[in-house]
């Protein structure tokens, strides 16, 4: 049988790019070197494109990263205009915090640097994450005009972003180490922190910097979550709207940590939607 058919083009055809180094990073007690790598989801046809970037943090404990793992769901946002990138970056077995918030720093300053290459606007970078990823989306929007944690290469850049969404995530270290050890678990907190002083434990939490230059932020989190309650978000957002920043919250119902339903169509598109009136798209 043949079948002659016309075909409208609703979206534009986009390719996988898969390992790219964004930085190299002391290894093996500094005796070595090793390279960050991202992925991207962007247009094949790049040309006068320049299209708004998601770059996602996996979460893990701070232990674990799967840069790969969140692509699937994240295509929901590649196919409505934004450029997704998907970072790695070093957990407490290498080094402990800041070293994170650094590595996702020299990430933003890299797609600033090669925006033209990749097809991406740099004044539209959206930093996300969840869990362990989402503690440093915060902590990227409330340092993104602290120089000190921009090291590395391309530092003609900001690490500046244009918005934060954070799934689940942790934003006060104290009360997140309380909460761990209540449930009987030592604690990846006090791995993050590294030593666990008043000051540390104060630089590792989002909540206690937030000033009304942070850029706009959505949180969200689950009602019912028992790893990373939801008192987390709670206080975020209390800071971040006592100091006049666009702060929007949604506590998902019954919703537990990492639930599938924060995956869902209806949250997506609540997500989209406060993504889209950010970037003007």
């Amino acid at each position: 049988m043949r079948k002659e058919i016309e075909v409208t083009k609703e979206h534009d055809l986009l390719s996988l790019i898969s390992g790219i180094a964004y930085c190299t990073v002391p290894a093996w007690y500094g005796c070595s070197n090793v390279n960050l790598k991202m992925d991207m989801i962007l247009p094949k046809d790049r040309q006068g494109c320049r299209r708004p970037v998601i770059l996602w943090l996996c979460g893990g404990g701070f232990s674990v990263v799967d840069r790969g793992v969140w692509m699937p769901e994240l295509m929901y946002f590649a196919r409505r205009g934004f450029t997704i990138v998907s970072a790695e970056y070093r957990t407490v077995n290498d080094q402990p915090f800041p070293a994170q918030l650094e590595d996702v720093k020299s990430c933003i300053r890299f797609l600033k640097a090669h925006a033209q290459t990749f097809g991406i606007d740099p004044d539209r970078i959206f930093v996300s994450g969840e869990s362990a990823g989402g503690a440093l989306a915060g902590l990227a929007a409330v340092y993104a005009g602290d120089r000190s944690f921009d090291v590395g290469d391309y530092l003609e850049y900001t690490s500046d972003i244009a918005g934060a969404v954070t799934y689940y995530g942790i934003f006060n270290a104290e009360k997140e180490q309380e909460a761990l050890e209540a449930g009987s678990d030592e604690g990846w907190m006090k791995a993050f922190v590294g030593e666990w002083t008043p000051e540390a434990v104060c630089r590792a939490s989002a909540v206690e910097h937030v000033t009304p230059d942070v850029c706009p932020m959505l949180l969200l989190h689950g009602g019912k979550d028992g790893l990373v309650p939801p008192d987390q978000s709670e206080e975020f957002y209390q800071k971040l709207t006592e100091q006049g920043v666009s702060c929007d919250l949604i506590v998902v119902k019954g919703a537990e940590h990492g639930d599938p339903v924060f995956y869902q169509s209806e949250v997506k598109e609540l997500v989209y939607e406060w993504l889209r009136k950010q970037a003007g798209i």
